[in-house]
């Protein structure tokens, strides 16, 4: 019973300390005085909005090496929790994507492409499980392409003239030759006359002729005892020719 009496005594004590203060330990309170419903609204207030759907506003695009490129990151709902949002490139050898940091506030977020070698690859952004869609990057070096295309229009500009100038001496050559047999006119055959060729045209030679012979003779036995001497001058302007055994 006395421990009893402890109990109510105390209770007693409480109730006009209560009294006294104006105040009342009520269920709802705890010992700093906070209301236990205020603390359950505060977290319910506090808790975070996870991310439900993500959109980059590009589709295809195409970079210079030495350009940037900006681009908005939709994120719905709009207030949702962007702690965990991860910027992704499929080939950060090409391109890296990363958040924006000074272009991004509390309202918009902006995802920065830096290009890092020509090429193509894939970039999208992700939080937990919610991806977003994937934007085909082609980062070209347009200076390479200007060199290159110069260099080729060199090229075939070098060998345009080389061609020509060939066909140039091609037809020059052509109308060298053209002229040549035009102006060309063969010698003209000079008319010789050709005399009747005698075995010898040593005139004053002695030869051997007969009184009513035709012929004459180089030997006065072939001519017979008949013949006589004379030169072959005389013989020739007789009208005698060569005997054919022993004056050939």
């Amino acid at each position: 019973m006395k421990w009893v009496k402890i109990v109510l005594g105390t209770i007693i004590v409480l109730i006009a300390i209560g009294i006294i203060t104006g105040e009342s330990v009520t269920p709802n309170q705890n010992e700093a005085g906070n209301s236990i419903n205020s603390v359950a609204t505060n977290t319910n207030e506090d808790k975070k909005i996870e991310i439900e759907k993500l959109i980059l506003s590009d589709t295809d695009i195409k970079l210079d090496i030495k350009d940037t490129k900006n681009i908005l990151v939709n994120i719905q709902p709009s207030k949702a929790d962007t702690e965990n949002l991860q910027f992704c490139s499929t080939n950060t050898q090409i391109v890296k994507f990363s958040k924006d940091t000074i272009k991004s506030d509390e309202t918009e977020v902006y995802g920065k492409l830096q290009p890092i070698s020509e090429g193509k690859c894939e970039i999208y952004v992700k939080s937990n499980e919610i991806e977003s869609n994937k934007v085909k990057v082609t980062v070209i070096d347009k200076e390479r392409i200007e060199n290159e295309k110069r260099l080729k229009e060199e090229q075939a500009k070098k060998e345009a003239e080389e061609e020509a100038k060939r066909l140039a001496e091609e037809q020059a050559k052509k109308q060298a030759q053209a002229q040549a047999q035009t102006q060309y006119q063969p010698p003209k055959q000079e008319t010789t006359t050709i005399q009747p060729s005698t075995p010898n045209n040593n005139n004053s030679r002695t030869v051997y002729i007969t009184p009513t012979g035709k012929r004459y003779h180089y030997s006065s036995t072939c001519g017979g005892k008949n013949s006589r001497s004379t030169t072959l001058s005389n013989a020739i302007s007789l009208g005698l020719t060569p005997c054919q055994k022993c004056a050939q």
